[in-house]
């Protein structure tokens, strides 16, 4: 092999190396995963009521969710905020269940006794991800679908 040939290589190869690790890092650093939502600020969307958007905020083991009301001439937040505990089955399932420190409502004492929602996360997409929750009671399930996105 003569010398231009082995500058050539020397060069070549490495290059290729930086280009492919380039071309490869946006398509894999752009895509969440599951994990990227056990901590942080997001937002829940209604399916149900287009006004409906509630604040979540995760941090170990603590939910918090406070609704947010949003229409053409009222954005307003409730002081109501809920308080649950997360406990995650998986990377991309979990339970949730009312904390019984901050006072339950019937409702979330009924929830509770069922056990939490069980909360399946089926898809990412991009900042969001799409989940089922699920209460089971009396030998019936009660599944709906949300939409959750990073802050």
């Amino acid at each position: 092999m003569n010398s231009f040939t082995s500058v050539l290589a020397s060069i070549a190869l490495p290059l290729l190396t930086v280009i492919f690790n380039f071309i490869q890092y946006p398509a894999f650093s752009q895509e969440a995963s599951c994990a990227d939502f056990h901590n942080g600020v997001f937002y829940g969307y209604s399916q149900d009521v287009d006004a409906l958007k509630w604040v979540i905020t995760r941090s170990g083991n603590h939910q918090k969710e406070t609704t947010i009301t949003t229409s053409e001439n009222d954005s307003t937040t409730n002081n109501n905020s809920l308080h649950e505990i997360i406990k995650w089955v998986d990377n991309c399932t979990y339970v949730l269940t009312y904390d019984p420190t901050y006072g339950l409502s019937i409702y979330q004492k009924f929830v509770n006794d069922c056990g939490g929602s069980l909360n399946k996360i089926i898809r990412v997409e991009g900042n969001c991800y799409i989940y089922t929750s699920t209460i089971t009671y009396d030998g019936m399930n009660e599944t709906f679908e949300g939409k959750i996105c990073k802050e």
